[in-house]
């Protein structure tokens, strides 16, 4: 484990208009680096370690990957971390790292020695394909740039800006271009789209429980929803009379109290990792759907009874 130098100019830095949570969450990553200025955690871990939850853990992450427009580093657009196989790796760790914060003689021949016996830590430390938290094959800033150049040609940037959930839109870029890769059309991953988004408005599911981008992109999930009715155009159908709003109201509050009742299961999967946590939450949307279809013909059918 190596350790974090606390500069003063943090103090300055626009981290400190940030959340409280995802303050303390930038606080742990550092405190928990290497040398090389990896973090081997997970959001798991943090949500334990700060005692906050976990969704907030999740949007703190997403707020330090993404680009900061008042931050006072150019380098990487203001983005403070990047996700690494094996936990997170803090951009601007080098700069602090080897930054001279004593110019007395004695600290400088220590500081030469150390470098010299190979203990300073490199500009731009070695990359390592073995071990947790090392950056396997990590492209250049130009094909990385390239790659994500040729994606929004394609059509990410009108697939993106109808998403209803815009967290992570670098893992978004990735998925969307192995979806395409893989065999999708950019008109059937909007054709999806608009198939989940139209069960989203039946079901009056809340945001936090709509898929992140990346994860309904990824594993074909979003070819569940290609062949989905998407929303009837404005005017198809008379105004809802107050019964039927009723209805909506009731089915609402029933789908919000099943997500509440399914939370300690899928609390549980979220403990074996994302991918059991994403398997858990497909399986508990499809026996949502079917509990809210038969409670939906239960309403329905009561309202048949009183006219």
């Amino acid at each position: 484990m190596g350790f974090t130098k606390l500069d003063s100019g943090l103090l300055r830095s626009s981290i400190m208009a940030a959340s409280l949570e995802t303050f303390k969450v930038w606080i742990t990553l550092l405190a928990a680096c290497d040398e090389n200025g990896i973090a081997e955690v997970s959001p798991i871990f943090l949500e334990s370690i700060c005692r906050i939850p976990i969704e907030k853990v999740e949007e703190s992450l997403v707020i330090l990957e993404s680009p900061d427009k008042h931050s006072r580093s150019e380098n990487d657009d203001g983005r403070r971390i990047e996700r690494v196989d094996g936990g997170f790796r803090i951009l601007n760790y080098p700069k602090y790292r080897i930054k001279s914060y004593s110019k007395s003689k004695e600290a400088i021949r220590k500081r030469e020695w150390r470098e010299r016996k190979g203990g300073g830590c490199p500009k731009n430390p070695p990359v390592k394909q073995d071990g947790l938290g090392h950056v396997p094959n990590v492209p250049d800033g130009s094909a990385s740039a390239s790659a994500s150049a040729s994606v929004k040609e394609k059509g990410f940037d009108q697939w993106w800006s109808l998403y209803p959930r815009k967290l992570a839109k670098q893992d978004a870029v990735k998925a969307y271009a192995a979806a395409l890769k893989a065999g999708a059309t950019h008109e059937d991953l909007l054709k999806a789209l608009g198939g989940y988004c139209a069960e989203l408005k039946k079901n009056k599911t809340e945001e936090q429980y709509v898929k992140y981008p990346a994860t309904f992109l990824r594993a074909d999930r979003w070819k569940d929803y290609l062949d989905r009715p998407v929303t009837q155009e404005a005017g198809a159908h008379p105004p809802a009379s107050a019964r039927d709003k009723e209805i909506a109201r009731k089915l609402g509050e029933y789908i919000k109290q099943l997500w509440q009742e399914a939370k300690p299961e899928l609390d549980v999967a979220r403990g074996r990792g994302r991918k059991a946590y994403d398997e858990a939450c497909e399986k508990k949307e499809r026996e949502i759907a079917v509990k809210s279809a038969e409670y939906s013909r239960k309403l329905q059918t009561e309202k048949g009874e009183e006219s």
